[in-house]
């Protein structure tokens, strides 16, 4: 199964980054207020959802019981700065990939490109991995630019697929090939 196998490899650093597996103590005051600010969540459809410790422990408990693996990135000066989803599918060799940055002193700085490319490359590193998928708003400039510069390529656009404050936008998907 990949998930173990990555799982196994975990955590992976580079630079003042770690990725580790997400633990139930990361759910704290700073996490949650993440998951609540409307900046912050401004592209994701979490924003739709008012987060507490209740629904952040579901949450934990069932990608713990899911194919899928729930990541923490943690910066080497300010601790636990984001979040990273690893979604496996065993039948078809791919995995679909998503990050939050959430603490606003690392925003802008790469350190959600250098996670992010942390979590593709052990990916593709399993062997029975083919392709890694990823999908954003045209409008989310800072993960177009992380898809872009980990080397990702276009895999399809859905046309005016998702409103951000009244307006309709393209996802954007990309993938990265073994």
């Amino acid at each position: 199964m990949m998930k173990d196998q990555f799982i196994a490899a975990l955590p992976v650093s580079a630079e003042d980054v770690t990725v580790r597996l997400f633990r139930a103590e990361d759910i704290s005051e700073a996490y949650i207020g993440w998951l609540n600010h409307p900046g912050t969540m401004r592209f994701s459809n979490q924003r739709f959802i008012q987060h507490d410790d209740e629904s952040c422990q579901a949450f934990y408990h069932s990608v713990k019981a899911s194919p899928s693996v729930f990541l923490a990135i943690e910066h080497k000066a300010f601790g636990h700065v984001g979040t990273m989803t690893v979604h496996f599918n065993d039948r078809h060799g791919t995995a679909d990939m998503g990050i939050l940055v959430g603490a606003p002193d690392v925003k802008g700085s790469g350190v959600g490109r250098r996670a992010w490319q942390l979590a593709l490359d052990l990916a593709l590193s399993l062997p029975e991995m083919r392709k890694v998928t990823a999908g954003t708003l045209s409008c989310n400039r800072a993960m177009l630019g992380v898809a872009e510069a980990t080397g990702m390529v276009p895999d399809g656009i859905r046309i005016a697929q998702e409103l951000v404050d009244g307006e309709a936008y393209d996802m954007h998907y990309f993938a990265a090939f073994r």
